[in-house]
């Protein structure tokens, strides 16, 4: 899967640095994300379904097949010259096409971790998958930006669909995983219902999912707004974009890495609170202060405190679901990913009215407030061990 992940890294800042270069327009940038992340909320869930009924070796199979043939048709339409109304139009059906097939690999994929190595090895598992993925965060960002700068971006959308093409084929020489077992045999609309119910008698997971879906969209559509601040706050460039969030990876590896090497380690539900008023306070300042010497400082302690964050939590709630209802749970549970793209919608449309700025702090300002409130009135999630 490194090659996914290193064209998802790509896709980011070529994506998003092209769209802004021919509209200049935060919303579009808004709108782009809407594309991606609506169709990973609708369909999310979903996919955690088939993950129970199916292999999950051929979802994700087919899944990675998707986003590699999206990848390929924005690099034809680019390379061909197209008006930009064609380009903008390509752009975002090629973000419906990656949204929809994230949105039945990722539930697939977290629900295998626990059937790998089970859960006496579950944080160190998903740190170390976190740190994996991070770790193209840290390399492909700064070498796409490189690359657009030198030869411009439509042979990047040709290399990452190479990429991902080719994980398809070493996924394909990978052992079949089995579907999981079930007591018996149902619909998958009772499928999704049963998700539902089970849900209401755990409060702990319901509790967990409130703060990772408001971490998630107020925090992470930061990153899709970045464009805005490198092109026009802070004047440097996709090579000054690609170094910002390969700087957010080297952080987010480090909080991998802490993370894995601690262990099983006491009171997981107040680090987790703590971590996200430290994301929101790094995200407050970075927008207070339009230099790109501190930008890039803040870069580092925001990529610690987010994925430390989306450790710890991912791996209570995984230790708290019942092996049967694990991939249809992650199947909500991963909505969190579209929620990032769908926050940056009223963020753009906020950021053409006051300026990115203000946009930007303001949704910081929100996941810290929430956090506090955690902290002050969830002792179910303070807590937790």
């Amino acid at each position: 899967m490194f090659l996914v992940f290193a064209s998802q890294q790509m896709q980011q800042v070529a994506r998003n640095w092209f769209l802004y270069e021919i509209t200049r327009s935060p919303l579009m940038l808004a709108m782009l994300g809407l594309a991606t992340g609506l169709p990973m909320v609708m369909f999310s869930l979903l996919g955690g379904v088939l993950a129970d009924r199916f292999s999950k070796k051929y979802i994700i199979m087919a899944s990675i097949v998707g986003m590699a043939v999206s990848s390929l048709c924005v690099a034809l339409i680019v390379v061909s010259g197209a008006a930009k109304n064609s380009v903008v139009a390509t752009l975002v059906l090629a973000s419906v096409l990656q949204g929809t097939a994230q949105a039945f690999m990722l539930p697939t994929r977290q629900a295998m971790i626990p059937e790998l190595v089970g859960k006496r090895l579950l944080m160190n598992a998903i740190s170390l998958n976190s740190a994996f993925m991070n770790l193209t965060c840290i390399t492909t960002p700064g070498i796409a930006g490189v690359l657009i700068a030198a030869t411009g971006v439509g042979p990047i959308f040709f290399i990452m669909s190479g990429m991902v093409f080719a994980s398809a084929l070493i996924m394909f020489f990978l052992s079949k995983m089995p579907p999981a077992q079930r007591a018996r045999r149902t619909n998958m609309v009772t499928d999704m219902g049963d998700t539902f119910r089970y849900l209401k008698t755990k409060p702990v997971l319901l509790n967990l999912m409130i703060f990772a879906f408001a971490s998630v969209a107020f925090g992470l559509p930061f990153q899709l707004m970045l464009p805005i601040f490198t092109t026009d706050i802070l004047k440097v460039g996709p090579q000054g974009l690609g170094l910002l969030l390969s700087l957010t990876g080297v952080g987010a590896l480090a909080g991998s890495v802490v993370v894995a090497s601690l262990g099983d380690f006491r009171r997981k539900g107040l680090q987790v609170l703590i971590l996200m008023v430290v994301w929101g306070l790094t995200i407050i300042a970075f927008t207070a202060i339009p230099v790109y010497a501190v930008a890039l400082a803040l870069m580092v302690p925001m990529g610690i405190s987010s994925t430390a964050r989306a450790t710890v939590n991912q791996t209570l709630l995984q230790s708290n679901i019942d092996d049967h209802m694990r991939a249809r749970v992650m199947g909500i549970y991963m909505m969190e990913v579209g929620l990032q793209p769908l926050g940056s919608v009223p963020m753009g449309a906020l950021a053409e009215v006051v300026g990115a700025q203000i946009a930007v702090g303001a949704a910081g300002a929100v996941v810290a407030l929430v956090a506090a409130w955690g902290l002050l009135f969830r002792p179910i999630i303070r807590n937790m061990p």
